[in-house]
């Protein structure tokens, strides 16, 4: 099993990759701002759409090895610097598989699949599944769980699927810099991404709450073509920082090896299969009634 360090990441963990930290407490400036002689005209939102879209055109299959590196202080003042493995498969919309290693052995594995998400804790003999309905699941409820957006918002901040002009609520806005940047709905709140103008790649992606707060962001760099993905360019590197009182003060680095677009084995999204697979001992189900004591 892990390590007592590793074991002492649990909570940090938890919080990173299922987002469950702010990183901040102002709300962002996402107010238009009005075009100078300094920049040029900002194209019509099909315009931007089709230049962003190709880019991550047919990623639908999306298997990548994954190290990440946390550093920084936790909410006792401890200093953190630790660094795990693991593989990222996606299968937009809904099917989402992070699993995390420690010495070749999984101790952590965050799943989605059409119906339900689940996060797997096995990292102790007390191996537990916390297993929730999409449909099921509130802003109240994923408060409760640590998760102040949706699980499948992950991959939102990574920048891999395509951007919808026509979603109601669209628009695409500079920031104070200057930046443009393209704003759209998600599950809980709005997400923003802020654009390079010369390229039209992301930058950055920040998550915003339902009252415009920022919940969680990433910054991308060193984009990277994606085997057998004609044309398609992904960050290799999310930065995120994390400052939360229940967390500390944390920078997490993820970055992705090799990615490739491959046959996916759909026992990998199959929630029993899982369980089983990993020999689960204690299920928790998220949408049962509560006592009013979290899981």
């Amino acid at each position: 099993m892990p390590d007592q360090p590793a074991r002492a990441l649990v909570p940090l963990l938890l919080a990173t990759l299922c987002l469950g930290a702010c990183v901040g407490q102002h709300k962002p400036h996402v107010h238009p701002v009005p075009d100078s002689a300094e920049h040029e005209p900002l194209p019509s939102l099909r315009e931007v759409a089709d230049r962003y879209n190709p880019r991550v055109a047919g990623l639908d299959r999306l298997w990548s090895r994954i190290t990440l590196r946390i550093r920084g202080q936790d909410a006792q003042g401890n200093r953190i610097d630790e660094e795990t493995e693991g593989h990222l498969i996606i299968q937009p919309p809904k099917r989402l598989s992070l699993s995390v290693t420690k010495l070749g052995e999984a101790y952590f594995l965050l799943g989605s699949n059409d119906a339900n998400y689940w996060w797997f804790d096995l990292s102790s003999p007390d191996r537990t599944a916390s297993i929730g309905a999409h449909e099921a699941l509130t802003p109240g409820k994923a408060s409760d769980f640590g998760l102040p957006v949706h699980p499948l918002d992950l991959i939102d901040l990574l920048a891999i699927t395509p951007i919808d002009p026509d979603a109601p609520g669209a628009a695409l806005r500079r920031d104070d810099a200057g930046t443009p940047q393209f704003i759209s709905p998600t599950r809980f709140g709005r997400r923003l991404i802020s654009l390079d103008q010369r390229t039209w790649r992301p930058i950055a992606v920040t998550l915003l709450d339902s009252e415009d707060a920022p919940v969680v962001a990433s910054t991308l760099a060193e984009f990277e073509p994606v085997a057998f993905a004609p044309g398609a360019f992904i960050a290799r590197k999310a930065s995120l920082q994390i400052v939360s009182p229940a967390v500390g003060s944390l920078d997490v680095q993820i970055t992705l090896y090799e990615p490739e677009v491959r046959t996916l084995n759909p026992r990998v999204f199959d929630l029993e299969e899982q369980i089983k697979r990993r020999g689960i001992v204690r299920r928790i189900d998220l949408d049962a009634p509560r006592n009013g004591n979290a899981p």
